[in-house]
């Protein structure tokens, strides 16, 4: 596809963190969205190899992958949602081509950044290829009843084994397991995506995360005022609600029991704005929060 012509100068301009500081408290976080004008964030119809189309919308669209991929290359940490596991079986948060594994290099950065994934079920498959490379360095943040899930997965195709085998097996595939929930053992939702990054800034070092989705994952970091940038891609096409299974469609910034008033919304004040061959918006946007 034509993305592959945009060079990564413009890529470094634009996306330029000289003055982005992170909190003590916190990483500098962002968000990489992509969204159809009828805000859909994926089609969700048979695999596309990432990269592969130009007129396609999110991983498979060649422009919004190197897109993406530049958000991996910056990060220390790069967040994604278990659901997003679960529906990419091959994600790996890491950038592919050469000139930005060389760009991480340069600056002093690992190969990889940490991956961290948010599965408050801890319903994830042990057998995904983030977690089963050890060249992947991954944060698995759940609850209590998400460990247990994950401990259980693992017996599935482990019987019998103990706990502390389980442990010996993560640190061997470079997992780790921090749970952020203090209260009953049944809850299946990290409340506060705050400890998260509080943990990573302050255990991790991570100044500078990514967040590549999924959508309500995002949604809570803004009810939360954590997110400090979003960057967004507007896709010029109409995608309808459903795919052709019939199945619905993912959407930017799912809010299902959250209402803001129009004296509480968080404004979004854009920074930066590009054009490219007519079909695509960049923005490059803060947010002012009032709730």
């Amino acid at each position: 596809g034509k993305a592959t012509s945009i060079p990564l100068s413009e890529i470094e301009i634009f996306y330029c963190l000289d003055d982005c500081v992170s909190p003590n408290d916190r990483p500098y976080l962002w968000t990489m969205s992509v969204s159809s004008l009828d805000n859909v964030i994926a089609f969700a119809e048979a695999e596309i190899p990432p990269g592969e189309d130009s007129k396609t919308i999110a991983l498979a669209c060649s422009l919004d992958w190197k897109l993406l991929n530049a958000g991996w290359m910056q990060c220390d940490a790069s967040i994604v949602s278990g659901s997003c596991i679960r529906k990419e079986p091959n994600l790996v948060m890491s950038p592919c081509y050469p000139e930005m594994q060389e760009w991480r290099k340069l600056h002093g950065k690992p190969p990889v950044p940490l991956q961290v994934v948010l599965s408050g079920s801890g319903k994830l498959d042990m057998n995904h290829t983030m977690l089963t490379a050890s060249e992947y360095q991954v944060l698995i943040a759940t609850t209590r009843a998400g460990k247990q899930n994950l401990y259980q997965d693992f017996l599935a195709t482990h019987p019998s084994a103990s706990e502390v085998e389980f442990q010996q097996h993560l640190i061997q595939h470079n997992n780790e397991i921090a749970i952020f929930s203090h209260h009953a053992d049944n809850v299946t939702h990290i409340n506060h995506l705050s400890e998260v990054l509080r943990y990573l800034r302050t255990k991790k070092n991570v100044k500078l995360a990514d967040v590549s989705g999924g959508g309500e994952v995002i949604s809570q970091l803004c009810r939360e005022k954590l997110i400090d940038e979003l960057r967004l891609n507007i896709s010029g096409q109409l995608c309808g609600s459903l795919n052709t299974e019939g199945q619905h469609r993912s959407t930017l910034f799912p809010s299902k029991d959250y209402v803001y008033t129009p004296t509480t919304t968080p404004l979004v004040k854009h920074k930066q704005i590009r054009v490219f061959n007519d079909d695509f918006i960049f923005l490059r946007s803060g947010i002012q929060y009032r709730h």
